[in-house]
């Protein structure tokens, strides 16, 4: 059976524990911060130990002919790694955009070479832009 709590009685919990019933400075919306933060770093801890575990390996996508962005699922949470399918039928790795050269990027090169990655709020893009 799976151990599922709703907000509700998280917050009960929370404030019953902390004999915070009736205060004015823990409010619902003060409870709710508190809660996604412990969330989150309890999320981290259990990446940090067996990332691979939790990895979701099921979002790939075909590009697009001079398409740049590619937009993530909408609970996306960590980038592990990104690869292209090259014309062998080989999974190769792209590296990311470095900052410090982010300028000047080129075209130039073998196909799987030349292809980074930058992850952004409006999603995954491509440097340079797919031209297959």
């Amino acid at each position: 059976m799976s151990y599922t709590w709703t907000l509700l009685q998280l917050r009960t919990s929370v404030q019953t524990l902390g004999q915070y019933e009736n205060s004015q400075d823990i409010t619902p919306s003060v409870l709710t911060e508190v809660l996604n933060d412990a969330l989150e770093e309890s999320y981290n801890i259990c990446i940090a130990c067996d990332d691979d575990y939790y990895a979701k390996l099921s979002n790939t996508f075909t590009t697009v002919v001079g398409q740049t962005t590619y937009s993530v699922p909408g609970d996306f949470y960590n980038l592990r790694k990104v690869e292209l399918l090259d014309y062998n039928g080989r999974w190769v790795r792209l590296m990311p955009v470095p900052i410090d050269t982010a300028t000047s990027i080129t075209s130039y090169g073998s196909a799987r070479r030349r292809y980074r990655y930058r992850l952004a709020f409006d999603g995954l893009s491509l440097y340079p832009p797919p031209t297959s």
